[in-house]
């Protein structure tokens, strides 16, 4: 049989690009990376090109495009975050706006409103989308007849379920798909089940997006002052300076305004896109720290109480979550102490950024279901560009860098750096795909020295002084860092996705890489077969310094997206206080 390609794509926030060959990833990138705009909204253009090349095809030779989702409203960036207006989205702005202004005025009477857009939406939203697979069909000059759309959290589902490695492991015939994001295609959330002989998904439950776990986080981080759809990660790692009496009154009153119900939906007693107006009354004159906490524990409350009650109703143990909502680590931490909970897979960068992954799962399944059966399970994420050592030496002949060419033994002299109390910032091999640097666009240091983080902070990331950073491990050594590793028999956490407690030795060894309140780890736990070069690297400072980690965090300026390419990696050498930069096999150093 010939090869099947097909390319996924999200127009949405942080659009994104991925493309399968017969079901395996070859190519995934978002196109903020390439255009250098944080959360760039739209056709994904430099990131489809990326992912055609990497492969080899030219785009008419692709066998399937499918887009992710079938409503898009049209979202624009502002300084005060991701609006749902568009005025150049023209498409979209026309229908979208006229009916928000309608729905403005219903959302205190949120049957009506939900009513108005259970009806108008999914018929205007028909034109729309017929519209943009046209657009698609010229962009990329592919029949039009070759261009699909899939269902948003049936496209999450998809993604959690087939890059899982519980398809090959797990003993049980059936998993729990648990989908939780702030909306998609009217939805909020979908509780489902797959079987894996007869490779069916079920849908059992789901939520209205005007009831939505997501929307609430979201209102509190607007509530906070800070950006939605962007700094919801401020409002986790806030939460754990407070656990006052004021956090908990707050926590009793938030709790009677959303809850999950025993059909496994999630209710709210007020519309989701109202609960920005609701919390002002709610929260006013509470320090902001409570505000943070009390909604950080109502959340991780939500989603558990959500899966022991999926448990409980199916009775299937093997668990996959997907969605936004999951990029929440420490309730996912609480949902992996469940005892309900045997064996548990966490879609890594879970928002909307995986959904061109699970479209071309879908794809893929919608045309010979045996390919599906073959794929291998996500063991890594490098999956974006990577530069030849020619292109990277000429970008040096043109800056005014000092360098010097180290070939294998640049993880020497990095771990050299690293164990003398310097920062250094790492670009290696294949860019890795999402939220979280994962080795090969990083800034380490060592995370036992004490002021590690305050000195990152104040030459590039300028991050809030209550964020955390995060650790690499050796995989090996995961018991020596984190209280009940037996946790780790449930789930892999290679990927940042989950966090953890701290052993009094992670506590020594891994000071400036955990959470300054709580002592909890967010960790990516390295191995060989995953990252032979960054393992390396973590065995030679293992080898100098009898520590078995490494702080590590994303290598970018605070607000850009992370860096993809060797200019991008020189510019911010350039414009931070870094002095080290391992660029490829080159050390960098500035003058």
């Amino acid at each position: 049989m010939e090869d099947y390609y097909v390319l996924g794509m999200t127009l949405g926030h942080n659009a994104t690009a991925a493309l399968t060959k017969n079901g395996e990833i070859i190519a995934t990138a978002s196109e903020e990376r390439f255009t250098r705009v944080k959360n760039v909204y739209g056709y994904p253009k430099q990131a489809v090109d990326y992912c055609l090349k990497e492969a080899g095809i030219p785009s008419h030779t692709l066998n399937l495009v499918v887009l992710s989702s079938h409503i898009t409203p049209p979202l624009t960036n502002t300084p005060e975050g991701i609006k749902e207006s568009a005025p150049e989205d023209k498409e979209n702005h026309n229908w979208f706006t006229a009916l928000s202004k309608i729905r403005k005025q219903l959302k205190k009477i949120k049957y009506l409103d939900t009513k108005l857009y259970n009806k108008t939406a999914p018929l205007l939203a028909k034109t729309t989308d017929k519209k943009r697979k046209h657009l698609v069909s010229h962009l990329l000059n592919v029949d039009e007849n070759k261009i699909i759309s899939s269902e948003h959290h049936l496209t999450h589902a998809y993604t959690g379920i087939y890059a899982s490695d519980l398809l090959q492991n797990t003993k049980e015939k059936e998993l729990l798909v648990i989908t939780i994001d702030g909306e998609g295609d009217m939805l909020s959330s979908t509780v489902g089940v797959y079987n894996k002989q007869e490779q069916t998904y079920k849908r059992i439950a789901q939520s209205h997006y005007s009831e939505s776990i997501g929307h609430f986080y979201s209102a509190i981080t607007v509530n906070l002052g800070m950006k939605m759809l962007e700094h919801e990660y401020k409002v986790m790692g806030l939460a754990p300076y407070s656990q006052s009496k004021i956090a908990n009154e707050l926590y009793n009153k938030l709790k009677e305004y959303i809850w999950i119900d025993d059909q496994l939906r999630i209710k709210t007693k007020v519309h989701s896109h109202r609960f920005t107006e609701y919390l002002e009354k709610v929260c006013k004159k509470t320090r902001f720290d409570y505000v943070a906490t009390a909604a950080q524990r109502l959340v991780e409350n939500l989603v558990v109480d959500l899966v022991k009650k999926a448990i409980d109703k199916t009775n299937i143990h093997s668990v996959i979550l997907s969605g936004g909502v999951f990029m929440n680590v420490k309730a996912n931490y609480e949902i992996l102490k469940l005892p309900e909970v045997k064996e548990l897979f966490i879609m890594p960068s879970s928002g909307d950024e995986s959904l061109p992954i699970g479209s071309c799962y879908y794809g893929t399944l919608k045309k010979d279901k045996a390919l599906m059966k073959k794929i291998e399970p996500l063991t890594h994420l490098y999956y974006g560009p990577s530069y030849t050592k020619e292109a990277i030496e000429q970008v040096l002949k043109e800056s005014e860098f000092k360098y010097k060419y180290y070939g294998k033994k640049i993880n020497q002299q990095v771990a050299t750096l690293l164990a003398k109390g310097h920062v250094v910032a790492r670009f290696s091999g294949r860019m890795e795909f999402g939220a979280r640097s994962l080795g090969n666009r990083s800034i380490l240091a060592d995370a036992s020295r004490e002021g590690a983080l305050e000195e990152i902070n104040q030459m590039i990331k300028q991050r809030d002084f209550w964020m955390p950073f995060a650790p690499s491990i050796l995989e090996e050594h995961a018991a020596k860092y984190i209280k009940h590793p037996e946790l780790l028999q449930k789930t892999k956490a290679h990927f940042m996705t989950v966090s953890f407690e701290s052993t009094p030795l992670g506590q020594k060894d891994l000071k400036a890489a955990m959470h300054p309140a709580d002592k909890t780890l967010r960790p990516q736990f390295v191995t060989k077969k995953m990252n032979p070069s960054y393992y390396d690297l973590l065995k030679e400072y293992q080898k100098k310094t009898r520590r078995y980690g490494l702080l590590n965090t994303s290598f970018n300026i605070h607000g850009e997206p992370i860096v993809c390419n060797p200019i991008d990696a020189l510019h911010t050498l350039r414009t931070s206080g870094l002095h080290y930069l391992a660029l490829g096999d080159y050390l960098v150093t500035k003058k």
